[in-house]
């Protein structure tokens, strides 16, 4: 991002954000979800807007329970008394992605920890090439 783009983005970050936030797809489970839920968007929109303010640089924030609900994948694989970190970043084509990380433990801020370090490092695998990850082929050609 060069330094231009990041004025401007940081210019505009709150309602760039809620645009990001309002056009979020789960892929997760091979099929594509668009994301809903107000609590989910507005947790996008945070997490977008400081990703926005840093420069494009990966951000993770910590969600409640509540807001990690609010997304698809996250409904089919909750983690009951779990902590949940969103990691948001920007792939080489300049596209906002998102993971989710869920972790529990009896020491809460290990939970914590683990949590967001594998959403960060989900995230990196998902912001390393553009577009949407290709998951297994299904069918035949």
């Amino acid at each position: 991002m060069n330094r231009a783009l990041r004025r401007a983005a940081k210019a505009n970050a709150k309602a760039t954000a809620a645009i990001l936030a309002s056009s979020v797809y789960d892929y997760q489970g091979g099929a594509m979800v668009r994301v809903t839920d107000g609590r989910a968007i507005e947790a996008l929109t945070r997490a977008f807007t400081l990703l926005l303010r840093f420069e494009g640089k990966p951000v993770a924030v910590p969600l409640s329970e509540a807001e990690a609900m609010g997304f698809p994948a996250h409904k089919r694989a909750c983690l009951s008394g779990g902590v949940t970190w969103l990691a948001v970043g920007l792939d080489p084509d300049m596209r906002a992605s998102y993971a989710l990380q869920s972790a529990a433990g009896p020491d809460r801020a290990a939970a914590h920890e683990a949590a967001r370090e594998l959403a960060l490092s989900r995230l990196a695998g998902l912001c390393a090439t553009p577009g949407f990850p290709m998951g297994r082929p299904r069918g035949r050609a």
